[in-house]
């Protein structure tokens, strides 16, 4: 009626997953520095050419990262004016795994997903680039840490 538990298959399951999810912490670790590095002179470029040139430099822009079992997420948001407390303009970097275990990096914009090639991270400048020109998310604002 009931089939025997059998542990050692069990244990070399979770064995093998968390061996999967510490390579993809990995790479999203790796990914990190290039992502937020982009991410900041986009934010520079998109939202200095909105308001024009500013005396002081002011740059209303935060960069956030989520991490969550196979997603890692990267958000640039930017308030929007009249400086609405609880909603902003955003864009997103996502790292993902497909259900058959194959590594995705995306970029979205309100209107757009935008793939990246992991083999080649010199694609993600081309990306953001082409996605320039598209609106930006409107999220709800979220409080708490920002990589400013």
């Amino acid at each position: 009626m009931f089939t025997g538990i059998r542990f050692p298959q069990i244990a070399a399951f979770q064995h093998a997953h968390q061996l999967k999810q510490l390579h993809f912490l990995q790479l999203a670790h790796s990914l990190q520095k290039p992502i937020q590095s982009e991410l900041r002179a986009f934010a520079r470029a998109i939202w200095f050419a909105e308001r024009g040139p500013m005396i002081f430099l002011d740059w209303r822009y935060r960069l956030r990262k989520e991490i969550h079992p196979d997603k890692a997420i990267w958000w640039i948001e930017a308030d929007i004016p009249p400086f609405d407390r609880y909603r902003c303009a955003a864009y997103r970097v996502e790292l993902d795994q497909t259900a058959a275990g194959e590594n995705r990096l995306s970029f979205q914009t309100g209107s757009q997903r935008y793939e990246i090639n992991l083999n080649d991270i010199s694609t993600i400048h081309a990306a953001f680039i082409k996605a320039s020109f598209d609106p930006a998310l409107v999220i709800s604002r979220r409080m708490g840490t920002a990589f400013d």
